[in-house]
């Protein structure tokens, strides 16, 4: 196995999804100007249209979107180490992030440290996060040795490391219609070591001259109603302890700007969800 994980990543897994943070991290270093930050998994990714917010807004946008299965936690470490003084930082975890042990990360999380190379996070993971990559170890070493993985491989059109712009929002799809979705049901319990997680990233981006706000994640309106208990207590919480951004209810969307999932908008979705941050954003205190 350890001959596995060592190995360079395959040919198919070097464009893929995962390995766009890869530009994204390019793109936290270069950046100048004024910056707005984007940090939270598919429903960013999917879910914004960058340009928009550049012309309005006359920031330079930067959108890390990826996967949720990266986990909050992961996501809120890879960004420290690229705050500038002046940045303005808008978390926007998909709400199952704070249920059960999703903000501990998948397979994903695996992949993206190892795809990506970054060895050195092993090193900052929390012992939650050991727990849940562990198991997806053999996994990983043993594809190193598919043939599926050198030759005859095709790339998902939505998910690979090209279907990013230049401001890091997916765009692959934005001439395509709405595809057929299951709706979400967030299980387990309220998790409220990602509210000190997300808190500890507040004090740093404040030490570093940065302002932080949380914001909701677009959400089609079935999940939104099936799971409106739960996203209410989301809500309540973190306006305890942070500066936020709108509401849970204003970013609730039809199924007909949907894409694939519940929180994968249209280009039509991804539009109208902009301009709901955009104004949410012009309307600071």
């Amino acid at each position: 196995m350890t001959v596995g994980l060592i190995m360079p990543s395959t040919p198919r897994t070097q464009s893929s999804f995962i390995t766009a943070k890869r530009d994204k991290d390019s793109l936290l270093k270069a950046a100048a100007g004024k910056r707005l930050i984007l940090v939270g998994g598919s429903n960013l990714s999917f879910g914004i249209n960058s340009k928009l917010i550049q012309d309005s807004l006359k920031v330079n946008p930067i959108n890390t979107g990826l996967h949720a299965a990266i986990g909050i936690c992961y996501m809120l470490d890879a960004t420290k180490q690229f705050i500038k003084r002046n940045d303005i930082i808008v978390v926007v975890p998909e709400y199952d992030q704070y249920y059960g042990d999703v903000a501990y990360g998948k397979e994903e999380l695996l992949r993206s440290i190892f795809d990506n190379k970054n060895y050195d996070d092993l090193l900052h993971l929390r012992y939650t996060q050991w727990l849940k990559i562990i198991r997806y170890m053999p996994k990983y070493a043993l594809s190193k040795f598919k043939i599926s993985e050198y030759r005859g491989y095709i790339h998902d059109k939505y998910y690979s490391r090209g279907s990013f712009n230049d401001f890091g929002d997916v765009y692959t799809h934005w001439q395509d219609s709405t595809q057929k979705f299951q709706s979400q049901v967030i299980k387990g319990d309220m998790n409220e070591s990602v509210i000190r997680e997300l808190r500890n990233f507040q004090k740093i981006a404040l030490e570093k001259g940065a302002k932080m706000y949380i914001s909701f994640p677009c959400i089609d309106t079935l999940s939104y109603n099936i799971n409106k208990s739960k996203i209410t207590k989301v809500e309540i919480l973190i306006h305890q302890y942070f500066d936020v951004l709108g509401s849970s209810g204003a970013y609730a969307m039809p199924e007909s700007v949907m894409f694939n999932t519940p929180y994968h908008l249209t280009k039509k979705g991804a539009d109208i969800r902009t301009q709901k941050l955009i104004y949410d954003l012009k309307n600071i205190k």
